[in-house]
């Protein structure tokens, strides 16, 4: 039998009901960007790696250099061995470690991961393209 009165679960008439608790995946979802931002810069890295080094080698065999380097063996590069490959497998190996720790831990580690990985990128494409 209803007596008209509201009940605790009930809203009185005329009231405007609580909002309810926000639960704990809200919260998640209001979480700073930058968690996202350094997996995105990480992972957009890792994905731009292959294309960055065959543009780079497509662009110095457009050169002159290049050319007189495969025509008569003169002016070819005088890096070290292995340079250029501990380049190309440094800027994965810090992809990877920015992309695999936990978003919410070692922040300064993951952002520094990035930076020396889009690092080792940038100088791995001007040495191909240099033909140093």
């Amino acid at each position: 039998m209803n007596t008209g009165s509201p009940t605790a679960d009930e809203p009185a008439p005329g009231s405007t009901p609580h909002p309810a608790a926000p639960d704990s995946t809200a919260l998640d979802s209001t979480a700073p960007d930058y968690h996202r931002t350094i997996s995105l810069w990480a992972g957009l890295g890792l994905v731009l790696l292959l294309p960055m080094v065959g543009g780079s080698y497509i662009l110095s065999l457009l050169g002159e250099q290049a050319g007189r380097c495969l025509t008569y063996g003169e002016g070819c590069s005088t890096l070290p061995d292995g340079v250029l490959h501990a380049l190309f497998w440094s800027a994965v190996a810090l992809g990877l470690t920015a992309a695999a720790l936990p978003r919410t831990r070692w922040i300064s580690v993951r952002y520094g991961a990035v930076i020396l990985q889009w690092g080792a990128q940038t100088v791995l494409c001007l040495l191909i393209v240099g033909g140093v």
